[in-house]
């Protein structure tokens, strides 16, 4: 498969010139910090905020994709572009450059551009509806890297909050960790081949910039940014789990998949990640072929388990069947 660049991806996807609104004089940044965001106006000041709270011992630079939200993110992000010149770079997009996913628009035009636009030895993800939550991230992140060159990527654990409608009252929380045992340590792609994500949360990757210049095509139309770049950067090199939460996922914010499920998306979206684990498998030559057809077969399952809940939810009325799929768990 070709790899696009910065360059041909431009000539391929962009039909509008992005506009950058403001640019920091910061010569060469040792990380990118890149956020982005469509219709925040709720989340995106918490999430900047806590960037500009990060203690580093090195330059680094905020760069904000925002996608032509419709509420007052736009105007939110430049009061900040106006107030932190020297660290914040705007860049002001164009819905007419989305490219659809799932027939749907998508902010992957957003994420892919800011990432091939990206001047950091090192680049961060943050999403305008997350949050960092230690202002050491950055600095052991980047402490880690710079003494394990083995390794692509650095991630963390992550809090997961549930929020009411208000975007601030928190309904429950958890924790996203790859596995319960604690502990640093150093994971294979091997070990990220799983079914639909659930390994890492993008608000905590930070990995090495020169490789997003060589990204697949098969990244660029997936259903999901996170997922194909998590498991491209493992053919890169290993990643380095930090075993500390330093950020905050929202779950179900409004406009997000989380928050507008439903059965017949959640049929699209489990052949997404397939066609994911399918064009993985190519691209490594079916190095990893066993595992990931093992966790396409659990896709399937699991697709089969809504299924009938879906088509047995008609009959949830009649008693016996009620007791039947109480009793099974639907």
């Amino acid at each position: 498969m070709e790899f696009k660049g910065f360059k041909n991806f431009i000539e391929e996807y962009q039909k509008v010139p992005v506009s950058i609104y403001s640019e920091p004089e910061i010569s060469q940044p040792l990380v990118t910090v890149c956020v982005l965001t469509y219709n925040h106006e709720k989340y995106i000041s918490k999430c900047l905020d806590s960037i500009l709270e990060q203690q580093t011992d090195f330059d680094f630079e905020i760069q904000i994709g925002e996608d032509a939200s419709t509420d007052q993110t736009r105007k939110i992000c430049k009061e900040y572009a106006d107030k932190y010149p020297q660290k914040i770079k705007l860049l002001l997009h164009s819905r007419e450059n989305n490219i659809s996913v799932l027939g749907e628009p998508s902010g992957r035009f957003n994420f892919s551009y800011n990432l091939l636009s990206a001047t950091g030895k090192y680049i961060a993800v943050c999403e305008g509806d997350d949050f960092w939550e230690d202002p050491h991230k950055l600095q052991k992140q980047i402490d880690v890297l710079e003494n394990h060159p083995e390794c692509s990527m650095c991630f963390t654990a992550a809090h997961i909050y549930y929020f009411e409608k208000d975007g601030k009252t928190i309904r429950k929380s958890d924790v996203l960790k790859p596995e319960k045992r604690p502990g640093n340590r150093i994971y294979t792609v091997y070990d990220a081949i799983r079914p639909a994500g659930g390994f890492m949360t993008s608000a905590t990757m930070i990995f090495r910039s020169e490789y997003v210049q060589e990204l697949p095509d098969w990244y660029f139309e997936a259903i999901v940014g996170d997922t194909p770049l998590m498991l491209y950067l493992g053919t890169k090199g290993d990643y380095y789990y930090l075993d500390e939460i330093t950020a905050a996922y929202r779950a179900g914010t409004e406009g997000s998949w989380t928050a507008r499920m439903t059965y017949q998306k959640r049929k699209k979206i489990v052949a997404g990640y397939i066609q994911i684990l399918e064009d993985f498998n190519t691209y490594t030559n079916k190095a990893y072929s066993a595992k990931v057809s093992r966790k396409i077969v659990k896709l399937k399952l699991g697709l089969l388990r809504s299924t009938i809940k879906y088509y047995l939810r008609p009959l949830r009325n009649i008693k016996l069947i009620d007791r039947i799929a109480v009793y099974f768990g639907n």
